[in-house]
């Protein structure tokens, strides 16, 4: 993993709570990040809308020639890949229009930092699955323990509410893992 550090504008925040336990309040009061950055709300609650109504358009369906499939056989093994493996695995899904490059950030391939998650107002805060967790999987990559198939199986059936229709559904995310297992399954 890389370490990577960034120094935080003094102006933007400041440090507040008991000792041993900190955490930060921005400086311009109370309220949350929503109320703070409106646009960018804004903007994601779009792309949400953007990708869900391509999903419904289009299917989720991945299709793959035979040719393809047999070249991410012969480069990737499903159940044994490490980071830079599977960060390679997302890129070739890239390049054939399997996956959106803006959508990778879902499926945990930061271009920083493995694991980092970038600050998304559209995505739910709160997401379920009734599926059996024996891995100890998480929504980030170094949990798969490099069994990349079973980790995007168990992060697929993920559900979240969605306020508009009031059930629960599968959400970006969700989807995205899907065409990961659906193409992973295929190499088998």
């Amino acid at each position: 993993m890389n370490n990577s550090s960034i120094t935080l504008d003094r102006f933007w925040i400041k440090p507040s709570g008991v000792p041993k336990l900190p955490y930060l309040v921005p400086k311009n009061g109370g309220g949350s990040l929503k109320n703070i950055l409106p646009e960018k709300v804004a903007q994601d609650k779009k792309k949400l809308r953007d990708f869900m109504e391509d999903v419904k358009k289009n299917g989720t369906a991945v299709h793959l020639t035979k040719e393809q499939i047999s070249q991410l056989s012969e480069k990737f093994d499903p159940e044994d890949m490490t980071y830079e493996d599977y960060h390679a695995f997302v890129d070739q899904l890239c390049d054939w229009g399997v996956l959106r490059r803006e959508d990778i950030q879902y499926v945990s391939v930061s271009p920083l930092v493995e694991g980092l998650i970038p600050l998304d107002f559209a995505e739910p805060t709160v997401m379920f699955t009734t599926e059996k967790n024996d891995h100890y999987f998480d929504s980030h990559f170094s949990s798969s323990g490099g069994n990349v198939l079973d980790w995007t199986r168990y992060m697929a059936t993920f559900e979240s509410l969605n306020p508009d229709t009031g059930s629960f559904e599968r959400g970006r995310s969700s989807i995205l893992f899907g065409k990961l297992r659906g193409v992973l399954e295929m190499m088998r």
